[in-house]
C-alpha cells in the first residue's frame, strides 16, 4: 500500500508568494507612515519651540510700564508711543523671518492691539505687503492661544497652521509685565511658514517614493519566494514519486517472495 504524501498538501507557491508580498508591504507601509508622522511632528515641534523663544525675547524688549500707559487711539504717533515701539522694531529688524510683531492688551474685556512694528515698515526695511493695526484697534476673532497668555501669563504657540491673504502662519505669544510684575499685555510674533510647508511636501514626496519602492520590493520578494517554493514543490513531487515507486517495488518483491515460498512448499510436498 502506498504512503506517499501529496506535494500540494505542504507546498503552495502562489499562496506563499502572496503572503510574503502582503506582509512585507504592510510592514514597510506602517514603518514609513510612522517615520513620516514623526518627522512632521518633529518639524512642527521645532518651529513652535523657536516661536516661543522669539516671543519671550520680543516681550523682554517691551517696557511694561510704558505699554500700560498707552490706552487711547489718540496717542498713536506720540513720543511715548514711538519710544515704546522702537525696541520692538529693532528686535523685528534682527529677525526678518517674522512677518508681524505686535502687542495686545485687554480693555473692557476685549483684546486690542497696542504696538505693531508694521507701522514702522520703512524702519524695518522689509519688502512685505504688511498691513498695520492701529493703536487700540479691537482684535477681532482673537486666537485662544493668545488669550491664555493675556489672562494666565503663560507662553503659548498655535498648534495649527492658519492662512489669510498674506500667507500661512504660526504664531507665538509671551506675556509682558510691568515693574510691579503686573500682567499688562502680550507680545505676538507671526511666522510665515511657506518654508515649513515646503519641507512637509518634501517629506510627503519622500514617503510616497518609499511606499512605491516598498511595493516594488514586496512584489520582487513575492516572485523570489514563489520561484523558490515552486522549485521546492517540484522537488517534493519528485521525492514523493520516488517514494511511491519504492513502495511499489517493495510490494512486488514481497509478492515474489511469497510466490517463491509457495513454489518451494509445493516442491517440498
Amino acid at each position: 500500500m502506498s504512503t506517499a504524501r501529496s506535494a500540494n498538501a505542504t507546498v503552495h507557491p502562489v499562496r506563499d508568494a502572496l503572503w510574503v508580498s502582503v506582509f512585507v508591504f504592510l510592514g514597510a507601509t506602517v514603518a514609513i507612515g510612522w517615520l513620516y508622522f514623526r518627522a512632521c511632528d518633529a518639524q512642527m515641534k521645532g518651529i513652535r519651540e523657536d516661536l516661543g523663544r522669539m516671543a519671550r525675547v520680543a516681550a523682554s524688549t517691551v517696557d511694561g510700564n510704558k505699554l500700560g500707559k498707552l490706552r487711547s487711539a489718540d496717542q498713536a504717533g506720540s513720543t511715548e508711543h514711538r519710544e515704546t515701539l522702537a525696541p520692538l522694531v529693532a528686535f523685528h529688524r534682527t529677525v526678518p523671518e517674522l512677518f508681524y510683531v505686535y502687542t495686545v492688551t485687554i480693555q473692557g474685556g476685549i483684546p486690542h492691539f497696542v504696538l505693531d512694528t508694521a507701522t514702522e515698515q520703512h524702519a524695518l526695511g522689509f519688502d512685505l505687503p504688511m498691513e498695520a493695526s492701529g493703536l487700540m484697534q479691537a482684535y477681532e476673532n482673537a486666537d485662544p492661544f493668545m488669550l491664555r497668555p493675556l489672562t494666565q501669563g503663560s507662553v503659548e504657540t498655535t498648534d495649527q497652521l492658519y492662512s489669510d491673504q498674506y500667507g500661512t502662519f504660526l504664531s507665538g505669544f509671551a506675556p509682558i509685565r510691568d515693574d510691579q510684575n503686573k500682567l499688562v499685555g502680550v507680545v505676538g510674533v507671526d511666522l510665515e511658514v511657506s518654508g515649513f510647508q515646503a519641507r512637509i511636501r518634501g517629506l510627503h514626496i519622500a514617503a510616497a517614493g518609499a511606499g512605491i519602492l516598498s511595493a516594488a520590493i514586496s512584489v520582487l520578494l513575492g516572485f523570489v519566494v514563489g520561484y523558490v517554493r515552486h522549485r521546492a514543490k517540484e522537488a517534493e513531487t519528485s521525492r514523493n514519486l520516488a517514494e511511491s515507486r519504492n513502495v511499489e517495488l517493495i510490494d512486488e518483491l514481497q509478492e515474489n517472495l511469497d510466490l517463491i515460498r509457495e513454489v518451494a512448499e509445493v516442491n517440498r510436498t
